[in-house]
């Protein structure tokens, strides 16, 4: 139990960090997107920064909780340990890896004909999740 909770202090600085990068990332290309975009997308990208930002602060006060509250501890340490609950979070993974990857070569194919760029994203997303996905795999496979 002690373990998990300094593993929690360790994530509850990277998170605390991570809230930096939403700001980066939009003070960083807000330049570039006004002049590309213009104000088209403005609402939309203010909109997944907050959401961001939310969901991090949300996981930033789930980690104090965890920190400070022993009985809180001991629940989520207990949920996140279950049997249980650990198969249920892996065919959730499972079936949503493969609906991704389902989606967005649907994506790819229409893409295709609509938008080079769009496509060329698309492709390079796929590309990427696949990688993960089969170097997960083969790191897991050795190791078990």
């Amino acid at each position: 139990m002690e373990h998990f909770r300094k593993v929690t202090k360790i994530k509850l600085i990277l998170m605390c960090l991570a809230t930096l990068l939403p700001i980066v990332i939009v003070s960083s290309l807000e330049a570039f997107i006004k002049k590309q975009f213009g104000y088209e997308f403005l609402v939309l990208r203010y909109l997944a920064f907050a959401l961001f930002e939310l969901a991090i602060i949300l996981k930033i006060v789930n980690y104090c909780l965890i920190i400070t509250n022993e009985n809180y501890s001991l629940k989520i340490y207990t949920k996140i340990k279950d049997e249980r609950n650990i198969f249920i979070r892996s065919k959730i993974q499972n079936i949503t890896i493969k609906t991704i990857l389902f989606l967005n070569a649907i994506g790819l194919i229409c893409a295709g004909f609509l938008d080079p760029l769009i496509f060329i994203v698309l492709a390079v997303e796929t590309g990427i999740i696949i990688i993960l996905y089969f170097s997960a795999f083969f790191y897991y496979r050795k190791k078990y």
